[in-house]
């Protein structure tokens, strides 16, 4: 896996349900935020709750994922 401004995890798979679009998972718990693209979890045959927590490792009560099509991080830290 390749990290990307030192917080985007990069992963390579294929999906049937959401093609062309990525997987983003905050994690809260390290403080990073993950992005797995074209994610393909019916081939492990599990529901998406059961493969970020199972098949990916992250601990379900310190995460928040999303699908989307737009791969970009935007950075909107504000200087007070």
């Amino acid at each position: 896996m390749k990290l990307t401004h030192g917080v985007t995890k990069i992963n390579n798979m294929k999906t049937k349900q959401y093609p062309n679009q990525t997987l983003t998972v905050l994690d809260f718990g390290s403080g990073e935020i993950h992005q797995y693209h074209d994610v393909d979890y019916e081939k492990y045959q599990m529901e998406l709750d059961e493969f970020v927590g199972v098949q990916l490792g992250y601990n379900l009560n310190e995460v928040e994922y999303m699908f989307h099509t737009d791969k970009t991080i935007y950075d909107l830290t504000n200087e007070l």
